[in-house]
């Protein structure tokens, strides 16, 4: 049986494995985004980066996955990640 998630539930777990991290860990439709400007927290007006993760399809029992990263157009950048299943969580095995 093939696994889904919801945005919502990946949003909520970032958040909480990541509550005191600074600036916080938010969903994207936190951020105020205009063309060629570093994106601004809605809450609190202050400049953000954000982070994201395309899902490819798995292979061999793991999960391939692209982090990416964006601050402004000349700041940002991506890595690649290899998830592992373990039970009911995912880990990272490695990343480049």
């Amino acid at each position: 049986m093939e696994e889904t998630w919801q945005v919502s539930e990946v949003v909520a777990a970032l958040t909480k494995e990541f509550s005191n991290h600074r600036p916080p860990v938010e969903a994207v439709d936190c951020a105020t985004w205009l063309l060629n400007r570093t994106p601004t927290d809605k809450v609190t007006g202050r400049l953000a980066m954000v982070l994201s993760v395309d899902v490819l399809d798995p292979v061999d029992g793991t999960e391939q996955a692209i982090g990416k990263w964006y601050s402004s157009g000349a700041v940002s950048g991506f890595y690649p990640f290899t998830l592992l299943k373990n039970g009911n969580d995912w880990l990272i095995e490695n990343f480049r």
